[in-house]
């Protein structure tokens, strides 16, 4: 069948009522909900209209075509924007999509379009239902869609009587979208919240962050049948000048960064210079590092493989006591208590694995009132690595930072936080005895426990600033 050229048209309407609010500029992580249908609309179609009174409104959307309503009515609705839009579309055929209907699936448009006829109407029909405002019209729709408007009547499948239709029926569309994401949008805040929910989800999905599997739930005796949530073991190895080194297990995010922050904090990484090429495989979960040369410590090392997630012992490279050979911090820096609590409330928030799964660790670096760079791993000494490689490959300074993690502070962790000459290292956890031992040799403040008004500080409490407030 010949591809036929197809515009879209995506409807930004105005304020909702019901929300008291524009639908359209709400926010869906860094962008507005109709930017993220236009950049899925953009790879599939050759113009995009958007149809709106208050084009200004939109500066932030780059090569789409503003059009106005092409009739005064009475009453806003979708049928005259639909009418609008396919009225001043360069193509015969029109996809129609409303501004708040962010989780488009790309492949099933383009289904659509590869199977698009001579018909007038192309649509999805779903357990007994159109879906017309996800749907392809021809410019054949025009006449009996101007004499609905002109009767005032503003239903859109009032005029599907009058034109051809292809329904999709909903087998088809599960091949491509299971749960029909596609098709969710939004009329009240508390959809809004589900929404922001499902993108996330789906996009944690897509990037192979996390993936569903079927569980018995019990609960008070009760057996359920249902899906879960479980994080991705990611099986990544790392080889040096071409020979095999390590193979580290931890999610599948700042694979680079977790990389080099790794061989930093083993010490075989001195500084960038020693870094000729880094070549990433995602696919094979193979990560290729050229150095300069290889450092003693690393020609010992070859062939002590370790497979890990660094939430028992770490790894078999540390020799502690050299660890603890460093020369102790002496940093003047201070920080409130309350700005600690404050960070690790965003540490919280920013937790977007764990709110999904509840298995991974968060790590993050922060300045006085804010953070600075965030990861999160199955492992809490793979996030802590990716910490330490995003900041030496962008050459940021560690020493008048804080790190906080979200998991148990053992003697690794304290040892890598030192080597980086980071004078505070928090926790919303537990530090083990150990820990707490090499934070008194090597200078390094150690709290645990900081969440809600809380905290504990186990070493360095001369850098911890107590306000009246935090006494009461």
């Amino acid at each position: 069948m010949e591809k036929k050229l197809v515009s879209a048209i995506v409807l930004a309407g105005g304020g909702s009522k019901r929300m008291g609010r524009n639908k359209a500029l709400l926010k869906l992580g860094k962008k507005t909900m109709i930017e993220t249908i236009v950049d899925t609309l953009k790879p599939l179609f050759n113009e995009i209209i958007v149809v709106t009174n208050n084009p200004e409104e939109y500066s932030m959307l780059k090569n789409v075509r503003f059009i106005p309503d092409c009739m005064e009515i009475k009453e806003k609705n979708s049928l005259i924007g639909l009418y609008s839009g396919v009225l001043a579309s360069k193509n015969h055929f029109t996809f129609v999509v409303p501004c708040d209907m962010p989780l488009l699936n790309p492949s099933f448009i383009q289904y659509m379009l590869e199977n698009l006829g001579d018909e007038d109407i192309m649509i999805p029909y779903l357990k007994g239902h159109y879906q017309p405002l996800h749907a392809i019209y021809g410019k054949g729709c025009l006449k009996p869609i101007k004499l609905l408007l002109e009767k005032e009547n503003y239903k859109i499948i009032n005029f599907f009587n009058d034109v051809v239709v292809t329904k999709i029926e909903k087998d088809i569309v599960k091949k491509f979208d299971p749960h029909f994401k596609s098709f969710l949008n939004i009329n009240t805040d508390e959809e809004y919240k589900t929404l922001k929910t499902n993108i996330l989800f789906s996009r944690l999905e897509e990037m192979e962050y996390i993936k569903k599997v079927k569980i018995q739930k019990i609960n008070n005796g009760e057996v359920t049948s249902m899906e879960d949530t479980v994080i991705v073991e990611y099986p990544f190895t790392i080889f040096l000048n071409g020979d095999e080194f390590i193979t580290l297990l931890c999610s599948p995010s700042g694979l680079e960064y977790l990389a080099v922050g790794f061989l930093v904090s083993e010490g075989i990484i001195k500084s960038k210079n020693h870094i000729e090429k880094i070549s990433l495989d995602e696919e094979k979960g193979h990560i290729y590092i050229d150095l300069t040369k290889k450092t003693d410590l690393a020609e010992k090392l070859f062939g002590k493989r370790t497979v890990t997630t660094g939430c028992g012992k770490g790894t078999v490279f540390y020799n502690v006591l050299d660890s603890l050979g460093t020369q102790p911090i002496k940093s003047d820096m201070q920080i409130k208590a309350e700005s600690i609590l404050n960070i690790s409330t965003q540490l919280n928030q920013n937790s977007e694995l764990f709110k999904e799964t509840g298995g991974v660790h968060s790590c993050a670096l922060c300045g006085e009132d804010e953070i600075l760079m965030f990861h999160e791993d199955v492992g809490r000494h793979n996030a802590l690595d990716k910490i330490v490689g995003e900041a030496f490959l962008k050459d940021i300074l560690l020493e008048e930072k804080i790190l906080i993690t979200s998991g148990r502070v053992s003697s690794e962790m304290i040892i890598k936080t030192a080597k980086r000459k980071i004078p505070i290292l928090v926790s919303r956890s537990a530090p083990t005895d150990l820990s707490v031992s090499i934070a008194k040799e090597l200078g390094v403040t150690l709290l645990g426990f900081a969440r809600g008004r809380r905290m504990n500080i186990y070493h360095g409490e001369n850098r911890i600033v107590i306000s009246v407030e935090d006494k009461m």
